[in-house]
């Protein structure tokens, strides 16, 4: 197994001339694609512009272009090697002060202009302080490492379940003008955060490069200046994901995790400095926030899926939840259409006892059904209008009353599919109903059940292809809007547990973990865009330091640390006899210094001692015969270097570990 902790330094760039990244969609007259074109003319050497494919174009864009100012502007098709390499071509492009590289397939741009004059001359032009920009696929070529559709589009779902899997192929001697640098397009539209990742996770292991992911939503631009320092434009937003000392990388094939994986992802105004990976300025409209403060635990514990399919559901969890001492209530929203015959028969086979409980606005304040409520031990909510659903969030009422008091007095959930965004005390509705609900602002924002109120839910991520947007947005859009610290992604027969006891979120299927924690972030905006005067803002979001963990090995993740558990301490916790108790160390993340305290039940020989991440030795905090009582340590690390460390405490035979994150 490989194991690593990231420490790194970043070359500054040494580019001379400006770039611009489009993320895709169609450019309009007085819309989105105003400023950034504009901006592409405006710092062009000769107000020359040529458009650049390998196939043939309209004068719309040359017109577009003319409209900033631009004199002279030009379709170039280079559909072919022999055009490619001709010196007429090559005298053609060197000619112009922006070349513009239109959308389509990057791989037919590799293929037909890699070790050409066409790729010289449009370095010529880069390195003589002209503008190279590109939309779709012709920003897609513009940084040192292009994702090559040679086989093919990548898709999220599959990046995700192997980033090594044989369409993630990478180019990185084309073009070349962003050193150290990968970029994705059609981000959120397309669900691409699930693959921009694996490209990430992919180019560190078969590099050992550490690449910037630069991932742009379409209708939206990334204008970067020859210092480095990149304007976010345009209608979505563009997300930074870099490996830096906080991520731990562990591959052990098949399986890979990748967590703590840095995201800043910003909407527009926001700028960015490339050389040194870090925000450089802020808009007006950004706003200032504290996500530090420790989450809360939930009421009880509770199961949570990624699908709506009833007979996938309880193919792949109802045994993990279900016993036979359970007597069950099965809350459904009685306007409903669904029927639940294989629920019943799974549960008349496997249950004590179960009762089916039709729910409605117009009901809540029906003594029996709180009453029914009342007697349950388990929960089913099976509901298939979120609407409906949601009126139990209603506590002043007998009904939602009742199913409050059963939660915080440990009757567990399960949550069927979508009805599991009503864990949380809000969460982001209306995301199945039209395909482009996030682009036109009609999601909205609801209260949910509040069983765990700092959690955003997200199930059937990767289901249909049309909701992908909606789907992606919708998580971060609701982790902003409520200021909410952990989201989570799930798709098709996956599965989550969340513990209330050890306060932890497990996750089972064939899918990873995919999981976001933003108690880093202490900046969040969002767009302004609006597709026309009949929608509101489109919901993209920006939030600083997101911490997106992904894998496939570990599923088991530490609500209280923001670390997964690896399989060594889940052995050292069960394998305890319960003489002692370690506690999580506070602060956490900390500089320099944080307490470790413990407890003993019996006398014993007391070891406590700080490790890096390879199981080197830091420091012997404790190495002593203690009588039983409670004790507490200080541990000073001003003398490390930022990152994740283990504290690890033995009495007798039994060890336990926790990870603790030095942050400077």
């Amino acid at each position: 197994m490989q194991i690593i902790l990231i420490l790194f330094s970043h070359s500054l760039l040494s580019a001379q001339g400006y770039l611009c990244a489009i993320g895709g969609g169609s450019e309009n007259y007085n819309d989105w694609s105003d400023e950034p074109y504009s901006w592409i003319v405006e710092h062009s050497s000769n107000n020359k512009l040529l458009i650049l494919s390998y196939s043939d174009q309209s004068d719309w864009m040359v017109n577009y272009f003319k409209s900033f100012g631009a004199t002279e502007v030009y379709n170039y098709k280079i559909g072919d090697r022999t055009t490619a390499d001709l010196q007429t071509t090559y005298d053609e492009i060197i000619s112009a002060g922006a070349v513009f590289i239109k959308g389509g397939d990057q791989w037919k741009y590799i293929s037909y202009w890699k070790g050409t004059k066409t790729e010289d001359a449009i370095r010529y032009v880069y390195e003589n302080g002209g503008v190279i920009s590109g939309t779709s696929a012709g920003a897609m070529v513009l940084g040192e490492y292009a994702f090559s559709a040679k086989y093919g589009s990548a898709y999220p779902k599959e990046s995700l379940l192997n980033p090594f899997y044989s369409k993630i192929t990478f180019e990185n001697d084309f073009l070349n003008l962003l050193p150290d640098v990968v970029f994705d397009t059609h981000v959120i539209q397309r669900g691409r955060w699930g693959r921009v990742i694996p490209f990430v996770f992919n180019l560190y292991e078969t590099t050992s490069e550490n690449v910037l992911g630069i991932a742009v939503d379409d209708m939206t631009a990334l204008c970067i200046e020859p210092d480095g320092i990149a304007t976010v434009m345009g209608s979505g937003a563009v997300s930074f994901y870099q490996i830096d000392q906080y991520t731990i990388v562990t591959y052990n094939p098949p399986d890979y995790t990748i967590e703590n994986l840095k995201c800043d992802q910003l909407t527009a105004g926001f700028q960015y400095d490339i050389s040194n990976r870090e925000i450089h300025s802020s808009p007006e409209s950004a706003k200032s926030v504290n996500f530090i403060q420790p989450i809360s635990n939930p009421l009880t514990d509770f199961m949570v899926t990624g699908s709506n399919n009833i007979s996938q559901n309880i193919a792949a969890s109802f045994g993990e939840f279900f016993t036979p001492d359970d007597i069950v209530g099965v809350l459904y929203n009685s306007t409903g259409s669904q029927t639940f015959s294989e629920v019943t028969d799974y549960l008349s086979q496997n249950v004590q006892s179960y009762e089916l409980i039709g729910i409605s606005g117009s009901l809540l304040d029906d003594q029996e059904i709180a009453d029914r409520i009342s007697e349950r031990t388990k929960f089913l909510l099976a509901g298939d209008n979120l609407v409906e659903m949601r009126t139990l969030s209603d506590t002043i009422s007998i009904v939602g009353k009742a199913l409050n008091s059963r939660s915080k007095a440990g009757a567990a959930f399960y949550f069927l599919g979508s009805n599991g965004k009503l864990t949380g005390e809000n969460f982001t509705n209306n995301t199945d109903s039209n395909p482009d609900a996030a682009l036109k602002g009609l999601m909205n924002n609801a209260f949910g059940l509040n069983v765990f109120s700092d959690f955003i839910f997200e199930p059937m991520i990767f289901d249909d292809s049309d909701y992908y947007e909606n789907r992606s947005a919708a998580l971060l859009w609701g982790m902003m809007h409520n200021q909410k610290r952990i989201g989570l992604y799930l798709n098709s027969s996956d599965y989550a547990f969340i513990n209330s006891g050890d306060f932890t979120i497990e996750a089972y299927g064939s899918m990873p973990l995919m999981l976001v924690d933003a108690r880093g972030t202490t900046i969040i905006d969002s767009s302004t865009y609006k597709y026309s005067s009949n929608y509101k803002a489109r919901q993209v979001v920006s939030m600083n330091n997101l911490r997106y963990t992904i894998s496939t090995e570990k599923k088991k993740y530490s609500l209280e640390n923001g670390l997964l558990l690896t399989s060594i301490e889940l052995e050292d916790n069960s394998e305890s006899d319960h003489t002692y108790f370690l506690y999580d160390n506070y602060p956490n993340p900390f500089n320099p210094r944080t307490k470790i305290k413990y407890e003993i039940t019996k006398a014993d020989m007391a070891e406590l001692g700080v490790y890096d991440l390879l199981g080197r030795e830091v420091i012997k905090l404790v190495s002593e015969y203690q009588p039983a009582g409670k004790y507490e340590v200080e541990f000073d690390g001003s003398g490390l270097s930022s990152g994740v460390y283990l504290y690890r405490f033995s009495t007798g035979n039994n060890i336990q570990s926790k990870k603790l994150v030095l942050l400077k």
